[in-house]
């Protein structure tokens, strides 16, 4: 268990840096873990102690390392294998959680080879082009 009283002041400067470093508004925060934006505010603050429940929805919507949350030691996110991550888009996907990707991935299951491999070269040729503008080229 977490000791509150020990911790609290680095613990509300993990969350507002974590927050940060995901560039997120407090309020994007607070709706990815189920809070209101005040709530995000005063656990920053220290206005407002923060559950060991919501620790561990932080840790799970962000791949937060839950020790460098609650105590500072490690590293802020955990590495996530490529097949936990397509699991966890699979379950959101299965979860009914965006309409569209649903959607999009059944209308191209549905497609001959031929289409699809012509959907493939562009969403390559896409990611090509974003990386490419990410590096400054």
């Amino acid at each position: 268990m977490l000791n509150i009283e020990k911790s609290i002041d680095g613990l509300n400067k993990r969350i507002y840096e974590l927050r940060t470093a995901l560039d997120l508004s407090q309020e994007s925060f607070g709706t990815k873990i189920g809070v209101t934006r005040s709530a995000v505010s005063n656990y920053e603050s220290g206005g407002r102690n923060i559950t060991d429940r919501t620790i561990l929805i932080i840790c799970r919507e962000f791949n937060v390392n839950e020790e460098w949350l609650k105590e500072g030691k490690g590293d802020m996110f955990v590495d996530v294998l490529p097949e936990d991550e397509l699991a966890a888009y699979c379950a959101q996907i299965c979860a009914g959680t965006d309409d569209f990707i649903s959607s999009a991935i059944l209308e191209y299951m549905h497609l001959d080879e031929e289409s699809k491999i012509v959907i493939k070269e562009l969403v390559r040729s896409i990611g090509e082009r974003m990386t490419k503008r990410e590096a400054g080229e």
